[in-house]
Formats: structure tokens, C-alpha cells, sequence
């Protein structure tokens, strides 16, 4: 994700908190703040679906610092392993946020 791609989803992830704080409805704020009333609503539907991060634990680092490798650990019992070496942080948000985006065969049922 580039800087600028992301500060363009910074700008609407405020924005769409603004307008939930507002006590307005969403037309109401695009009026009052030229924003386009589709723009928000399409904003605000993108970021629900966007996979939520949770707080990282580090947990047996003997075997992670030997092995030079990070271990993801995804929703569903997925795993991730990430080489710590030249890993690239934009490329690993963008991987996760696709795997996250499918369903778990346990979930799938449900």
C-alpha cells in the first residue's frame, strides 16, 4: 500500500468517524462538508470489510530468532510465515487483508 493510498484511506476512515460522532445522517454531513454522499457510503463499506488487527503477542522467540522467520497467525487457524529478512510490511498488510477476506472452511458453515 503506497503512502499516498494510504492516507487516502486515513482521510475517509476519519471522515466516515466524523460523520458517525455527527449525529448526522450521512446526507446530511456530505451536505454540510461537499463531501459526494455515494463517496462515504462506498468508504464506509470498503473499511467494515477490511480485516480488523488485533494486538500482537511474542511468544517462543527462541525458535523465531533462530529461524530468522515470523509466524502469522490468521483467524481460522491459519498461519502465515514471514521471512524476517527483507520482508516487505505494505506487501504482508495487503496479503493478510486477502487472506482474512476469505472464509474459513470451519466459518463457512456457520
Amino acid at each position: 500500500m503506497s503512502s499516498r493510498v494510504f492516507r487516502t484511506r486515513q482521510k475517509w476512515r476519519e471522515l466516515v468517524e466524523r460523520q458517525r460522532s455527527s449525529g448526522l445522517s450521512v446526507p446530511a454531513f456530505c451536505a454540510r462538508y461537499g463531501i459526494a454522499a455515494p463517496s462515504l457510503y462506498a468508504w464506509r463499506r470498503r473499511l467494515a470489510a477490511a480485516p480488523a488487527f488485533v494486538e500482537a503477542k511474542v511468544a517462543g522467540v527462541v525458535g523465531t530468532q533462530a529461524s530468522g522467520v515470523i509466524e502469522v497467525r490468521l483467524r481460522g487457524g491459519r498461519r502465515l510465515l514471514v521471512r524476517r529478512e527483507g520482508f516487505d510490511r505494505e506487501l504482508l498488510v495487503e496479503v493478510v487483508a486477502a487472506l482474512e477476506s476469505f472464509p474459513h472452511p470451519e466459518e463457512a458453515g456457520s
